[in-house]
C-alpha cells in the first residue's frame, strides 16, 4: 500500500535516481523491459502534465466571478508548477535512453487528461475539473512510482516526509457555500 503523497512528492521520488545521461543508452540496450515500461509511463505522465498545464492556463485566462482574483492567481501558480515539472519528466525519459514526446500530436496520443474546449465554464466547474484531473495525475504517478521501483530506478530513502505542493490544492475536495470558497482538509 502506497502512502498518501502529493503529486509533487511522487514526482520527486520517481526522478530521484541519479542515472548519468551516458548510462541511459547502455541500460536500454541491455533490453531491460522494466525500464522501457518506465520510460513509456513517464511519457504518459509528460503528456498529462502538458494537457493539464494547458487546461489550467485556459481556466486562468477565462475564469470570472466573485473569486476571479484568487482563482486567477491559483490557476497561474498551478500552471507554473506543471510546466516546470515537464522538463524534469522529459529529462528522466532521456536518462533512461528513450525519446520523449515530440509534438502536440504525440501529447494528444498519450494524454489521459481530458481537454476542455467549452466556450464557457463557471469557476466551480473549473475547480471540479482540475480536482478530478489532479486525482487522475496522482493515480498515474503512483503507478509510475511502482514501475520505477520495479525498474530499480527509485531511491526510497529519499522519502523523508510529506512536502506540501500546489498540486495538493486540487487533490482535495472543494466546497462552495454562497460566494465563499472553502477548502476541505
Amino acid at each position: 500500500m502506497l502512502p498518501e503523497l502529493s503529486a509533487g512528492v511522487l514526482m520527486q521520488l520517481i526522478l530521484s535516481q541519479d542515472i548519468p545521461c551516458d548510462q541511459g543508452d547502455k541500460m536500454m540496450a541491455e533490453g531491460d523491459n522494466s525500464k522501457k515500461a518506465l520510460a513509456d509511463a513517464l511519457n504518459g505522465l509528460l503528456a498529462d502534465y502538458y494537457a493539464l498545464y494547458l487546461k489550467t492556463k485556459n481556466f486562468h485566462w477565462h475564469v470570472s466571478g466573485p473569486h476571479f482574483h484568487e482563482y486567477h492567481l491559483l490557476f497561474d501558480a498551478q500552471a507554473t508548477e506543471l510546466i516546470t515539472t515537464t522538463d524534469l519528466v522529459a529529462e528522466r525519459v532521456r536518462k533512461l535512453g528513450q525519446r520523449t514526446l515530440t509534438s502536440i500530436g504525440s501529447i494528444a496520443a498519450k494524454q489521459t487528461v481530458k481537454d476542455s474546449d467549452a466556450k464557457s465554464v463557471d469557476a466551480a466547474k473549473m475547480l471540479s475539473d482540475l480536482h478530478a484531473d489532479n486525482e487522475t495525475l496522482v493515480k498515474s504517478l503512483k503507478s509510475t512510482k511502482e514501475l520505477a521501483e520495479d525498474a530499480g530506478a527509485l531511491k526510497l530513502q529519499c522519502l523523508r516526509g510529506r512536502h506540501a505542493s500546489r498540486e495538493e490544492v486540487f487533490a482535495r475536495p472543494h466546497v462552495f457555500a454562497g460566494d465563499a470558497f472553502h477548502h476541505v482538509a
